[in-house]
């Protein structure tokens, strides 16, 4: 299934200006052509906001929206977005996610660069590139990506109680070239992950580069650089995306998964913790798993999130005429619930805005090394195309196959 909007409400808007990346003291991209554009943010379902650059205030919406470079978007617990270009790029936006539009511009080559920033949660992009000058380029805290006509799920999920940051790309088509905060360069193919951790704080920027931690996890489990143990490290990555987004359609797709059944307390998680901590390497058909955690991404989660769009006035924290727990979870949300490090989407409405402690990260920590990430491959585009550099053995051009066949929502 392709990739497509049911509808594109495309008002293109040029702007002349100079492109500068906030908060990490860069200059202008001066060897881009001086022009950005719009996007189209289509909310899909529950609760999805709006912030423009200039703005201090979030706007909860009920239509489309323009999103300008500099704006941000996030979802609620069950909020659902999709974020779309002219030029055939489509985001996908799930529950709990916080997004910024960092540029879409054109080059002095002809091609368009889309660039987008991800603090936290999960988006699945898919690019349709009829321009080879084209690319697509998402940074987040730990790593950034770059990307010429592909599928791929990115995820960013908080460690709690630690402040540690993870971050997941899984290839669903073609080859997304990541290269990590530490620049080390990772080949990406279908059926293969890059996986990375690092510890966020006030001065997460000025370490990056010594903090990150990054591995492959391709066709098989091996001990790669960046972590002692890659199965250990593959079990990590799985109980944070249930502790990152605990909701019902989630717990059933990893019970699957597992071979595990339904219990008497279906919403009661420890079942699926317990069988993860059991995974050894011959568990698992490591390409078959993440091939059906694309699957379930796209063609099962994604069509649940079928709510009515959030009234105007959900997301701001009180319970308004006319709210419900059902119509607006987010403004409902338990606070005395709030805490026990698992973001309770479905059950409780907990997310990024209700209950950060449990859902989100340090924000302007996540900023700042996604920013720098940023800088990173807009530096390599600018400079004529991503740069091959040798990688540490074991470290990139590894496993999966070439071909690819990803869903699209």
């Amino acid at each position: 299934m392709k990739l497509r909007s049911l509808f594109y409400a495309f008002i293109l808007t040029l702007v002349v200006a100079v492109f500068a990346i906030s908060g990490i003291g860069s200059k202008p991209n001066t060897s881009l052509a001086a022009q950005n554009f719009s996007a189209n943010l289509e909310p899909v379902a529950g609760l999805v906001q709006f912030k423009a650059r200039s703005s201090s205030d979030w706007k909860t919406l009920e239509d489309n929206q323009l999103i300008n470079p500099g704006d941000q978007i996030r979802t609620g617990s069950n909020g659902h977005a999709r974020l779309t270009t002219p030029t055939g790029i489509e985001v996908a936006i799930f529950p709990t996610t916080l997004v910024q539009l960092d540029g879409l511009r054109l080059a002095d080559n002809g091609g368009q660069i889309f660039s987008m920033l991800q603090l936290v949660g999960t988006t699945f992009t898919g690019v349709d590139v009829a321009n080879p000058n084209d690319a697509v380029l998402v940074s987040v805290p730990t790593a950034g990506m770059i990307v010429r006509g592909t599928q791929f799920l990115t995820m960013v999920l908080p460690d709690n109680p630690n402040p540690d940051v993870s971050a997941a790309v899984i290839g669903a088509e073609d080859t997304v070239q990541v290269v990590a905060s530490n620049n080390q360069r990772f080949d990406v193919k279908p059926q293969t992950a890059f996986y990375s951790r690092v510890k966020l704080g006030p001065n997460a920027v000025s370490t990056l580069a010594t903090d990150v931690r990054a591995t492959l996890f391709a066709t098989a489990f091996s001990n790669v650089s960046g972590f002692g143990n890659n199965v250990a490290t593959f079990k990590d990555f799985l109980k944070e995306m249930l502790q990152g987004d605990d909701n019902a359609s989630v717990r059933t797709f990893l019970r699957n998964l597992l071979g595990l059944d339904e219990p008497d307390d279906p919403e009661d998680i420890s079942d699926i913790l317990d069988e993860i901590d059991a995974l050894d390497a011959d568990s698992l058909e490591l390409d078959t798993t993440l091939e059906s955690l694309v699957d379930f991404w796209i063609n099962t989660y994604s069509p649940s999130l079928d709510t009515d769009l959030a009234l105007e006035t959900c997301g701001n924290g009180q319970q308004d005429d006319d709210e419900t727990a059902e119509n607006c979870p987010d403004d409902f949300a338990d606070p005395a619930l709030c805490g026990n490090n698992i973001c309770e989407t479905g059950a409780v409405g907990e997310s990024l805005l209700s209950c950060p402690a449990d859902c989100f990260v340090d924000a302007d920590a996540a900023l700042a090394a996604a920013q720098a990430n940023s800088a990173t491959i807009n530096g390599i585009i600018i400079g004529g195309g991503p740069r091959r550099t040798p990688t540490p053995s074991g470290v990139g051009n590894t496993g999966g196959s070439t071909a690819g066949g990803g869903n699209r929502p």
